[in-house]
């Protein structure tokens, strides 16, 4: 996790094994003001099965995927993420903390 303290991510050191599938955006939200990055794919760990990608080297974003992440606005938070498209990846232990964390932090004033 790029944010590790983040309690949406914390406890799972820097690196490990997640199985799911994700989206690709066509930039990244790394470096954008207010955006904190929580989680990012290793592109090399990965086959894509989606045409479109193979065509493409198999690097729908190279070097920076971040598939989670916060914002802040004014007085709102905000948590985007990439898990959970099929439920049974938000039915871990992982995923479970990823989501709850998540939306207690949300939650919670600024």
């Amino acid at each position: 996790p790029a944010a590790k303290d983040h309690p949406a991510v914390k406890g799972f050191g820097d690196e490990f094994l997640y199985t799911a599938d994700w989206t690709n955006h066509d930039k990244s939200v790394t470096g954008k003001p207010g955006f904190q990055v929580l989680l990012r794919v290793d592109e090399t760990t990965f086959e894509p099965v989606r045409e479109y990608f193979q065509t493409r080297d198999g690097k729908p974003m190279g070097d920076d995927h971040p598939i989670a992440w916060t914002n802040t606005l004014n007085d709102g938070r905000f948590f985007y993420t990439e898990l959970g498209h099929d439920v049974r990846s938000l039915d871990t232990k992982f995923g479970r903390q990823h989501i709850i964390e998540a939306i207690k932090w949300a939650a919670a004033e600024k």
